[in-house]
């Protein structure tokens, strides 16, 4: 990532933790990985072309991948790359 990238990601984290460290102390976390679990869970159920419409991506992009979670990804990809 070059450092507008890291600064974007780090403007997110909280006060405090707005570096390196906190960055991966954030992305290590226990909490982390549940809400990543969680999503991927959403991601790879029935829900998905809710979730896809939900936040305004394509659902024949999406159709294109067996995955949810790729599909949710290249989306998210394509849409900004319009």
């Amino acid at each position: 990532l070059d450092q507008n990238q890291l600064k974007e990601i780090f403007d997110l984290l909280p006060e405090g933790q707005r570096n390196m460290q906190g960055l991966h102390e954030n992305i290590s976390s226990p909490q982390f990985a549940q809400a990543l679990g969680s999503l991927s869970s959403a991601l790879n159920s029935e829900n998905l072309s809710a979730i896809i419409q939900s936040f305004g991506l394509s659902i024949e992009e999406a159709a294109k991948y067996i995955d949810g979670v790729q599909s949710f990804i290249k989306c998210i990809i394509q849409k900004h790359k319009k």
